[in-house]
């Protein structure tokens, strides 16, 4: 008699298991999925979640401590740039350039758009935009004032 009740529920148990692990799992692969879809909306909400913001940030360290080849290289120009010299890039971003005050300057705004992150940098009487490309981790200006609806990125490394 002991052996008829032995099997009795087993299966059902063993079915709740399997769905049990089946719901489980497609809760963790929706929660993936929604993270990866959101994940350019929270870095426009916390700016730290976005590689544009640190490449910035290290950018405007390295003009902070006068270190303008290590920011020049931030700048995407490991070899000199074909249409940015070092000499052009003194003009801009070196103590005697137009954007001179850039390191005492703050992040104030960044936005994911299309291929790359915007970066906007304000320092005190001044202020630039600049367009973080992750394919190539470098900078650029940026020349719109914003995200337009269709475009190709910026191919520049003048200054407008």
């Amino acid at each position: 008699m002991a052996g008829y009740l032995e099997e009795y529920g087993v299966a059902d148990e063993r079915r709740s298991r399997v769905v049990r692990r089946i719901a489980v799992s497609a809760g963790v692969a929706a929660a993936c999925v929604v993270l990866y879809l959101l994940l350019p909306i929270l870095s426009m909400l916390v700016p730290p979640l976005s590689p544009g913001w640190w490449h910035v940030r290290t950018f405007m360290r390295d003009l902070r401590r006068h270190d303008y080849s290590a920011a020049y290289r931030e700048w995407g120009c490991t070899r000199p740039c074909q249409d940015y010299s070092f000499a052009d890039f003194m003009g801009d971003w070196g103590p005697q350039g137009r954007f001179a005050g850039a390191a005492a300057g703050s992040i104030r705004k960044v936005r994911p758009c299309g291929g790359g992150t915007i970066v906007a940098i304000d320092w005190p009487g001044d202020n630039q935009i600049l367009w973080y490309r992750p394919a190539d981790s470098s900078l650029t200006f940026w020349p719109w004032g914003g995200c337009p609806a269709h475009f190709a990125a910026p191919d520049q490394t003048t200054a407008p």
